[in-house]
């Protein structure tokens, strides 16, 4: 290659990628064929070009062509963004959901238990997404000792009308998974867009949707109380509920209380309700599994490498748990894309149908990734307002991936 050829290939690489970006989203087959081309390009200029400076400018290329083609390979096989937009909105928290300290007085650790439960607020201003009100607060933990994390709480159109000012409105808490974060409801399942449709054709009661954030800086927890971390049960079945309810009209824990989650955050979802079935009402565990999860060094790091306790595995304390125990209302989704998880979610399943009626929804084709999840979300919702106002539906049904 001529010396010459170095600042044109640096230039063809640049431009390949911002081709890319401009053309093509980040779900196209396009995408990663353009970044692959950029790499080649620039690992060619790489070794053949003299010139020190296109040599840095090449391997820089080479490199962060190598790490976007990476990404957006898993994010195609995920489907977690079909835009670059929504990728921005997610990184640059531009959402449509505005500041907590412009919306609610922040409550502090300390704060909670003496704090009105949602009277004497006056009516909440935040942002106003379609019919529904999406709100970010601090959610503290004094009981947990989890330092306050960032929250979303989606309000339904009857909270700010009078014939309702007095109402306290049932709670929907949806745990994301990991990698995830409250913001994967909204720019992942679009939440506030699905809510909005279902309140629209008046398929959907009037509930209150709180978005905790479950990891903070501890990945891979499973929402356990664990000596080397956080207390993240305690977290989410006491300061939540606490927190939520100094700051809304929320009602109180129990048959009005629904718990729901995705990936490991229905694994959450189900363990949760299982150790504190007077806690909740309902629980969604959308394509979830259903033994702790001891691989890659986490038994060592949750367990010291000793064995689970049967508390901290949803199959093995449905097991133990006595016939007689009145268990929350259960929807469960899987997709027989991934034969290992449909498998594993018809086991539960089967176990649990042994003692109570429940609602299995199948997503033909569907495997573990946003985009099956998204076919079986509005489900979820409607399925879940419904049962914390006291009318769960039961039985199978399918969607198609």
């Amino acid at each position: 290659m001529r010396r010459g050829a170095g600042p044109l290939t640096a230039c063809l690489v640049l431009a390949g990628g911002a081709v890319a970006a401009a053309v093509f989203g980040p779900n196209s087959w396009a995408t990663p064929a353009l970044l692959t081309v950029a790499f080649v390009l620039a690992a060619v200029a790489l070794v053949r070009v003299r010139a020190v400076a296109t040599r840095l400018l090449a391997g820089a290329g080479a490199l962060l062509s190598a790490m976007a083609l990476g990404i957006v390979v898993v994010n195609s096989y995920y489907s977690y963004y079909d835009s670059w937009g929504a990728l921005w909105a997610d990184v640059s928290a531009d959402n449509g959901v505005s500041a907590a300290p412009a919306l609610i007085p922040v409550v502090r650790p300390g704060a909670v238990s003496g704090a009105p439960r949602g009277q004497g607020r006056g009516p909440i201003q935040g942002k106003r997404g379609g019919q529904g009100r999406l709100l970010t607060v601090l959610m503290p933990g004094p009981v947990s000792g989890v330092n306050g994390r960032g929250a979303l709480i989606w309000l339904p159109p009857e909270y700010d009308e009078p014939s309702y000012r007095t109402t306290r409105f049932p709670v929907l808490e949806l745990l994301h998974g990991d990698p995830g974060g409250p913001r994967s409801w909204v720019n992942g399942l679009n939440l506030p867009a699905v809510l909005d449709r279902e309140y629209a054709t008046g398929t959907s009661m009037p509930m209150i949707v709180v978005m905790p954030d479950v990891h903070g800086a501890f990945e891979g927890q499973q929402c356990l109380d664990i000596a080397s971390g956080p207390r993240l049960d305690t977290y989410l079945t006491q300061d939540v509920p606490a927190g939520l309810a100094a700051q809304v009209r929320s009602a109180p824990t129990g048959r009005r209380w629904a718990v729901g989650g995705l990936s490991e955050g229905a694994f959450c979802a189900a363990r949760l309700a299982l150790r504190n079935p007077t806690s909740f009402g309902a629980v969604a565990v959308m394509d979830g599994y259903f033994h702790t999860d001891v691989t890659g060094g986490l038994r060592r790091r949750l367990y010291q490498g000793g064995r689970v306790p049967t508390a901290d595995d949803p199959t093995e304390l449905l097991k133990t748990m006595p016939s007689s125990s009145q268990l929350p209302a259960f929807w469960i989704m899987a997709g027989t894309g991934n034969a290992q998880d449909y498998h594993n979610a018809i086991a539960f399943a089967t176990r649990l149908g042994h003692r109570q009626d429940l609602r299995f929804l199948t997503v033909i084709g569907g495997r573990h990734t946003t985009a099956a999840w998204r076919m079986a979300f509005p489900d979820l919702l409607r399925w879940a307002a419904a049962a914390v106002s006291g009318h769960p539906t039961y039985g199978q049904t399918s969607v198609r991936g």
